[in-house]
């Protein structure tokens, strides 16, 4: 063959070759498919770089770093198999999150998935590789457990508030119910989301890697940490659930109303066993009412043979009386907490300080409903004394004759002494500037401040004579005590002066004590009975008494 001939075969085999070659790698381009958002999703690559002039000519007509990435972020909320996803962080990584399978998890997902947002830089290629900056705005759940632990609260003070049987609400043990903490975390968390915008987001960066083979771009590092939002609801409901504590009703009596709500006659008991009474002040509900405060009752104490121990327990007030030797008397003495001061109350005859007709305590305490009275004042006994403060307004001004006791919209007990007042207008600032409801006009002051103020000298009550003796206190904040010294039987046949009815008072730790009228006006009732002795066998008609209600609704919802 002639070296002209043998080229020119040469040349037609190489062109064949050549052109096979550029025609099954056309194909091959054309065939082979970019890497999608879903496959992207997976835990990728590994697959080994292939060089080479064919793999230099896929890098130069491929999509570019960023356009890759750029798709594989536009395509995270529909992952594989069709499944959503998203992103977000905890404060201290980036979640590429699933949706999960709880309501919960969803609601929170949902939130997350509508939240974020994101910008790359350019990437940064060396041979092979590429790695491309992106700057994440996404919602950050460690942001969110603060105001789900405040949006618990609100709603489960709403839930307090709301309900009129807290035992539908709270353990024996004051925890709120499971099932209570779980609504509230519920509603807590579709507020939260609601406020989604850029509240609760931050912004971010992470650099994606990536690299080349397969004529395309691939991520190898697409997902930081996958399917933990689960656990990220739970530690949420932990935090904003595991440290809500007993939140108390806010009982109150109306200042008008002439009557407190009728109590409840299942909460009344009475047993001749103190240690059952201890058991009652175990319980959370007693608990809650006593707080830190001391009691004054006590187990030990030397009981009037015979004289059982009542008491009343609900939410909103405990009341222990009892019956104690005292200085060779009965004493008679009730201890009463209370939720809120509008519970410790004055009832007067006929509701009206004009009203001329009087009646029995044990009456005027069936009428208001008390769940303890004692006798009053009497007021309308004849005499002008002292400064009548009645619904806040002053209706007798005698500043000269008596102390006067006040009680505040809070149930304190505030004093005035003989000519402190000079005028009516000085007693009315007082009145205002402590917000006084009402007052009381016997005396004398006994106890002011913790100190025994007691008198040696007082135009009423003949106080070194002998007679039942009344006097009321307070041991705390909501904390009473009432006294009746009265002549009983055998060795307690005695009647007392002013001096031994202080002792007594003193000596059970009053820091605030007043006294009120005795002889047959000295009574204690309980649940519209009387239950101490009177003096002369038998109560006489009065114009008022003071007592303690309830401040459990009548008819409360879902009772």
């Amino acid at each position: 063959m002639r070296n002209a001939d043998f080229f020119k075969v040469f040349a037609l085999i190489l062109g064949a070759l050549l052109l096979f070659a550029c025609s099954a790698f056309c194909l091959a381009y054309v065939f082979s498919s970019y890497a999608t958002p879903q496959a992207l999703l997976a835990e990728g690559g590994g697959m080994s770089s292939q060089g080479g002039i064919f793999q230099g000519l896929g890098l130069k007509n491929a999509p570019p770093p960023e356009s890759v990435t750029v798709d594989y972020l536009n395509g995270i909320d529909t992952g594989a198999n069709g499944e959503p996803f998203t992103l977000s962080t905890d404060g201290s990584q980036l979640f590429l999150d699933c949706e999960p399978s709880t309501p919960e998890g969803r609601l929170l997902f949902n939130f997350l998935k509508k939240a974020w947002s994101f910008q790359i830089d350019k990437a940064e290629i060396d041979d092979l590789k590429a790695a491309v900056t992106v700057y994440i705005t996404c919602p950050d759940t460690a942001l969110l457990a603060q105001p789900l632990e405040q949006a618990v609260t609100a709603y489960l003070m709403q839930k307090v508030a709301a309900t009129g049987n807290v035992e539908e609400i709270y353990e024996e043990n004051g925890r709120f119910r499971k099932e209570v903490t779980d609504e509230a975390f519920w509603s807590a968390l579709g507020t939260v989301s609601a406020e989604a915008g850029q509240r609760y987001s931050v912004t971010v960066s992470a650099t994606l890697n990536l690299e080349f083979y397969e004529r395309s771009w691939h991520i190898m590092n697409p997902a930081m940490l996958n399917n933990t939002l689960d656990m990220r609801v739970q530690a949420l409901h932990a935090s904003a659930v595991d440290g809500q504590s007993y939140i108390a009703k806010d009982y109150q009596i109306e200042e008008a109303a002439v009557k407190g709500p009728l109590p409840d006659q299942t909460k009344f008991g009475m047993t001749y066993d103190p240690t059952e009474v201890s058991a009652v002040l175990e319980s959370f509900t007693a608990r809650k009412l006593i707080g830190d405060q001391k009691l004054c009752w006590s187990p030990d104490v030397p009981y009037v043979n015979g004289s059982p121990i009542r008491y009343y327990l609900d939410d909103s007030l405990l009341m222990l009386e009892w019956q104690e030797e005292e200085a060779g008397m009965v004493g008679t003495f009730s201890e009463v907490f209370v939720a809120d001061g509008s519970q410790f109350r004055r009832k007067i005859a006929g509701d009206d300080y004009e009203y001329q007709h009087f009646f029995y305590a044990t009456q005027l305490a069936q009428q208001a409903n008390a769940v303890l009275a004692v006798g009053g004042d009497l007021y309308h006994h004849g005499r002008n004394c002292g400064i009548v403060v009645y619904n806040r307004t002053i209706y007798r001004f005698e500043p000269s004759t008596c102390d006067v006791c006040y009680i505040d919209a809070d149930g304190d007990m505030h004093f005035s002494y003989r000519n402190q007042f000079s005028t009516i207008e000085e007693a009315q600032r007082f009145v205002e500037e402590n917000n006084i409801l009402y007052s009381i006009c016997f005396g004398p002051v006994m106890i002011d401040n913790g100190v025994d103020v007691t008198p040696g000298n007082y135009q009423w009550g003949e106080i070194w004579d002998t007679y039942a003796r009344a006097a009321i206190g307070m041991l705390g904040e909501h904390h009473y005590l009432t006294m009746n010294l009265n002549c009983g039987t055998g060795h307690l046949y005695h009647y007392a002066n002013l001096r031994q009815a202080a002792d007594a008072m003193v000596k059970r730790g009053c820091v605030k004590a007043y006294t009120l009228d005795g002889g047959q006006t000295c009574c204690t009732v309980v649940n519209g009975e009387l239950v101490s002795p009177v003096q002369f066998g038998n109560e006489r008609y009065t114009s008022d008494i003071l007592y303690f209600a309830t401040a459990i609704p009548e008819n409360p919802a879902g009772a």
